[in-house]
Formats: structure tokens, C-alpha cells, sequence
């Protein structure tokens, strides 16, 4: 076995076993902190129901006024806008794009499925490489233990 990967394995173990005391460390905490933001979350919630609530009756109101009036400033800090919008059949659309040559994107290759089916037929123009790629055992701890038993039974 090679000694100096054996000594990057070992590091990376230990590094792990303290970042997973960080991480544990940082739960706890976060468990206090939600301890005392609970009561401060809760009334926030209900505050934005109720402000929610209030926004939607004032739009709802003041849009009646609007259209029993036309005023557009129907109240202090209330404002009517008006958007035009269009409803089409977007297939008609399309005929329609097509006819006229106008609001036409190009075709787009779609690469996930040119990908699966370029693995089945393989076209000339298509170059398969294989790449090696590191895995490396969430548990190295357990890893590094079960070699080194087995390095001690060999010898």
C-alpha cells in the first residue's frame, strides 16, 4: 500500500471527524437559537397572515372603486394600473409564426436525450471516453480500521 495515500486517507479521516464536531456543535446552537426565535417566528407569522389578509381587501375594494369610478388613485398610496395581456391558442400561434416567418426560435438540441441515444447507435461523430473518478468512503474511520485489521492478520 502506498504510505503517503495511506497518510492523506488518515488526514482526511481526521479532518471529517472534525468537521462533523463542527457540524454538530453548529446544530446545537441552532437548536438554542430556535428555542428563543420561536415566539419572535410565530408572531411573525401571524402578523404577515393578517397583513396579507388586509392587502388583498384593500385590493378588492379598491378595485370596485375603480370600476364604479374610473379614478385610478382611488385612495393615499393606492394606485389602478392597467396591463394588456393577450389569450391565444398557442398552437394557432405557431401556425401563424410559421406562415409569417416572425417569433420563431431556432431548434435547440435537446443534449440529454441526443446523449441517450448517441450511447446506443454511437454516430462516427461521436467520441465515448471514459474517465476515471475518485470515490472516496463517507466512513473512513471504519475504512482505515478494517485495513489495518486486515494488514495485521496478513502479517
Amino acid at each position: 500500500m502506498n504510505a503517503q495515500l495511506l497518510e492523506l486517507v488518515e488526514m482526511l479521516a481526521m479532518s471529517r471527524k472534525n468537521l462533523n464536531s463542527a457540524i454538530a456543535d453548529k446544530t446545537e446552537a441552532q437548536k438554542m437559537v430556535d428555542k428563543i426565535m420561536t415566539p419572535h417566528i410565530e408572531k411573525i407569522k401571524l402578523l404577515a397572515a393578517a397583513t396579507d389578509a388586509l392587502e388583498q381587501k384593500v385590493r378588492e375594494t379598491a378595485l370596485t372603486e375603480y370600476e364604479a369610478t374610473l379614478d385610478k388613485k382611488p385612495a393615499p398610496g393606492i394606485e389602478i394600473k392597467e396591463f394588456t395581456k393577450l389569450k391565444y391558442d398557442r398552437t394557432l400561434a405557431f401556425q401563424w409564426a410559421i406562415e409569417h416567418d416572425v417569433a420563431l426560435i431556432p431548434a435547440k438540441l435537446d443534449e440529454k436525450t441526443f446523449e441517450r441515444v448517441a450511447m446506443t447507435t454511437r454516430p462516427d461523430f461521436v467520441d465515448v471516453r471514459h474517465t476515471p473518478q475518485v470515490t472516496i468512503a463517507k466512513d473512513l474511520t471504519t475504512a482505515l480500521t478494517e485495513a489495518a485489521t486486515t494488514a495485521a492478520a496478513v502479517l
